[in-house]
């Protein structure tokens, strides 16, 4: 056995045991772990009936507007613009003659649909199911930054916006720009949490995604890369990621420069013309919203034409696409120069509109759709976008507390914030900030549920929901914000008119001009309608009243002239048309009518002097060499008249009528196999084009094809039958193809 020491020293009294002190202390009983609440157990049913219940709801928004509403059968200005465009692009026109005047990924998407054998219809289910999942992604990212609950709140506001449910109606970039914006988020997220290489090139594609759908998005992608430089470990490892989400981005931009510098030879990287939307926004009278730029359209078809034809007249100089931008973006400059302090209330005022602004719009009006009795359905989506905005400022402020984790929220919030106020209030250019606003609004407001321990925040939260509420009848009290059911009236006018609902049209524009007797724009509209019916005096009548209003309108006065020639009253026009030249000499539109009056009166020499002033003033305006080369034919030249002809579709290669009307000279002149080439040219633009294809017939039967102008002849027939003119042509060339030799 071993001895047992017992020289070992004892501890003395009260001196604690080595034992003791050498274990470790006992550990406390472990805290309950709280159950996790309703919304983290229950979250995709949660999420599934909010869905559903979106899904319903918009299903009886765009059912009773596919039904009902002209609308949704005819879209306006730049909808109709991103239509045809891409009709174009579905026909196989995949690059453009011209740089691309807008983003360009909506149109193609489109063009897309409408190659598939997509129609407005099938679009309009596309853009449900894009807000549908623009709320389904802000769900699920929120519930990863913010909590379930929050989650399922914001998912919930969001498609009880009235403006997205709107915009999904419209043939507009806004439903795409949602989603691509609630996509980026997640993408940045995702990448937040572990930046790998994978990830970002998926942010980078996202964003270049985001820039060809919304090129102000641009402003993005180098403070995004800053931001993810800076929110890591900063090494070089690190930088090589920040600069592969740059080149990603750049790779998805890179085919539309390349596309815009293949078709002006100038440097755009998405999209030409911003130097005109600046001044739209920033020139004398601005007030914050959309202001017409003197000399140019409104309307996207003819806008960039008319800006080189005013660059022109105010430079003496053949334009560009990059000298015209700058000239206008240099005007917008020279606004704010002499006196930069007077920026300031302008720009407090566009903030002001973006926050608070719920019934201008400047297409379409929604709210006063609802007030003229169309579109009922939209008050199932009652929301008003002020109402959550003043909250998300709220919710913004609170994420202060870690501005570096917190940069996505503020920079896909505050990038359309910062567009506004560069540019105009427009409620597309709010568009993207609302999926972030409504993620901001729900954080603020679930924070502020917590009462006892944010104190602070309720009342700033509940002081910014009644100041979201108020604004909107304080503006309507102060006249800055009215709802204007004259534009529901006009807008269903313009959509009736094309779909020969004529009188129907006509009763509606009537009705919107007693709302608005002002309203020059809508009354040379009705007037063009009235004058294209064959109804001249009440089309002269419209047009006098707008003349009103607008005394010295050069496209306006060469309207009344025009009426005034079918009149037969050519000395009235030649006097009229006479006395505006004299205070416009180099106006392109008034040269040429003038002319054509001349032409009519008998006087061609002067006739082609003040033709040959109307295109040193504007060579390359292809209407007006289009117009030259008409009056041409009609007198014989038909040399001229091709090499006329020959410019105009050089400058419009898509131009239908001047492909017929150079098919046709070119028949005259012997020339058949060209005659048919801009023929058939003009067929695949209008299919069913009753004079071009009794063109083609008559050119096939002087040819010496009878069989094949027979097609052409019957082909018209089905278009209109009782074509007297098709129906005599038909039975000739039969006749010819039955009696030999002939």
């Amino acid at each position: 056995m071993r001895a047992v020491r017992t020289d070992q020293q004892q501890p003395a009294a009260g001196a604690p045991d080595p034992k003791t002190v050498c274990q470790p202390p006992p550990r406390a009983p472990a805290a309950a772990v709280p159950p996790p609440s309703w919304h983290a157990r229950h979250f995709a049913l949660g999420l599934s009936l909010i869905l559903l219940a979106g899904l319903l709801a918009h299903g009886l928004i765009l059912g009773d507007y596919v039904l009902h509403s002209p609308l949704a059968r005819a879209p306006l200005n730049d909808a109709e613009t991103y239509w045809d465009w891409a009709g174009r692009i579905a026909s196989g026109q995949l690059l453009q003659h011209t740089p691309f005047f807008s983003a360009p990924l909506y149109p193609y998407l489109l063009g897309l649909v409408r190659a598939l054998g997509g129609t407005l219809t099938t679009t309009y289910v596309l853009q449900m199911l894009a807000r549908l999942a623009t709320a389904f992604l802000l769900a699920c990212v929120c519930r990863r930054r913010f909590g379930a609950g929050v989650g399922l709140l914001a998912a919930g506001l969001f498609l009880l916006l009235q403006e997205p449910a709107s915009f999904s109606l419209r043939i507009l970039t806004t439903s795409l720009q949602l989603v691509l914006v609630a996509l980026t988020w997640a993408a940045l997220v995702w990448l937040q949490a572990r930046p790998t290489v994978a990830r970002c090139l998926a942010a980078g594609l996202l964003l270049g995604l985001m820039c060809l759908a919304d090129a102000a998005a641009l402003l993005l992608v180098p403070v995004v890369a800053v931001w993810l430089f800076w929110q890591s470990s900063r090494r070089t490892r690190d930088a090589g990621r920040a600069a592969l989400l740059v080149v990603a981005a750049g790779v998805a931009i890179t085919p539309a420069t390349l596309h815009n510098w293949h078709a002006s030879g100038d440097f755009f990287l998405i999209r030409s013309a911003s130097g005109l939307a600046l001044l739209q926004g920033n020139q004398p009278g601005s007030q914050g919203v959309y202001t017409p730029v003197p000399g140019v359209s409104i309307l996207r078809s003819v806008m960039h034409d008319d800006a080189a034809r005013v660059y022109r007249a105010a430079t003496g100089q053949r334009p560009t696409w990059q000298t015209v931008d700058r000239y206008f973006r240099d005007q917008a400059l020279q606004y704010w120069r002499p006196q930069p302090l007077r920026i300031l209330p302008l720009i407090a005022r566009k903030l002001y509109l973006f926050l608070s602004s719920q019934n201008y719009g400047d297409i379409y009006q929604p709210a006063s759709e609802i007030a003229a009795g169309q579109n009922r359905f939209l008050r199932l989506a009652p929301l008003p976008t002020p109402w959550l905005l003043a909250p998300a400022l709220v919710g913004l402020v609170l994420l202060l507390r870690r501005p570096v984790v917190h940069a996505p929220e503020w920079l896909l919030f505050a990038a359309p914030l910062l567009v506004v106020a560069i540019f105009f209030f427009s409620p597309r250019y709010r568009a993207p900030a609302l999926p972030l606003g409504a993620v901001l609004a729900t954080y603020a407001i679930a924070r502020a549920l917590h009462v006892r321990t944010h104190r602070w925040t309720t009342v700033a939260v509940g002081a910014a929901l009644a100041a979201g509420i108020a604004l909107g009848p304080i503006n309507q009290a102060a006249g800055l914000d009215l709802v204007d059911p004259s534009s529901a009236f006009f807008n269903l006018a313009s959509a009736q008119y094309p779909l020969g609902q004529t009188e129907a049209a006509l009763q509606n524009w009537r009705a919107g001009l007693k709302l608005a007797p002002a309203d020059a724009d809508r009354r040379i509209t009705l007037g063009d309608a009235l004058l294209a019916l064959g109804r001249s005096a009440e089309a002269l009548a419209e047009f006098q009243a707008a003349r009103a209003q607008r005394p010295d309108d050069p496209p306006l006065l060469v309207r009344i002239a025009t009426v005034l020639c079918q009149q037969r009253r050519m000395d009235a026009a030649g006097a009229l048309l006479t006395e505006a030249v004299a205070r416009h000499p180099a106006d392109p539109d008034l040269l040429a009518a003038l002319a054509d009056v001349h032409e009519a009166l008998g006087q061609v020499e002067q006739s082609h002097q003040l033709y040959a002033r109307a295109l040193a003033a504007a060579p390359d305006h292809a209407a007006l060499r289009f117009a030259y080369g008409r009056s041409l034919a009609r007198q014989g030249r038909w040399a001229e008249a091709r090499a006329e002809l020959a410019q105009a579709l050089k400058a419009e290669p898509y131009s239908f009528e001047a492909l017929g009307e150079l098919g046709r000279v070119c028949a005259q002149m012997g020339d058949f196999p060209n005659s048919r080439l801009y023929l058939n040219r003009a067929l695949q633009l209008q299919p069913r084009s009753l004079k071009t294809l009794f063109d083609l017939g008559a050119v096939s039967a002087a040819q010496g094809q009878p069989a094949d102008a027979a097609d052409y002849f019957r082909r018209a027939l089905v278009v209109d039958p009782n074509d007297a003119r098709c129906r005599a042509a038909l039975e000739q060339v039969e006749r010819a193809a039955r009696t030999p030799g002939r």
